[in-house]
C-alpha cells in the first residue's frame, strides 16, 4: 500500500490475483469496499482526513490488514 499518508489515490501492491478491499474508519465504521487485483489504485478523495484500516481478503482465505492515514 502507497503512498502513506495519501491524498487522493492509494496504490494497492499484493500477491494474489484479486482480492476484496475493505475500508474501515477509526471507530469501525465501513466506508469503502470495493475488488482490487494485484496492482490496483483506489481514488480515496471522498474520504475525510484522518486514520483508516484497510483489510484485504483473497479467494484462497488469505486476509491482510493494514493502517493508513488520508491527508
Amino acid at each position: 500500500m502507497f503512498p502513506n499518508p495519501a491524498k487522493e489515490v492509494l496504490g494497492i501492491n499484493c500477491d494474489v490475483e484479486k482480492a476484496i478491499l475493505k475500508i474501515f474508519d477509526i471507530n469501525g465504521r465501513l466506508v469503502l469496499t470495493d475488488l482490487v487485483f494485484s496492482n490496483s489504485e483506489i481514488n480515496i478523495s471522498e474520504l475525510v482526513t484522518g486514520t483508516y484500516i484497510i483489510i484485504l481478503s483473497a479467494e484462497n482465505g488469505k486476509t491482510g490488514v493494514q493502517k493508513f492515514v488520508k491527508e
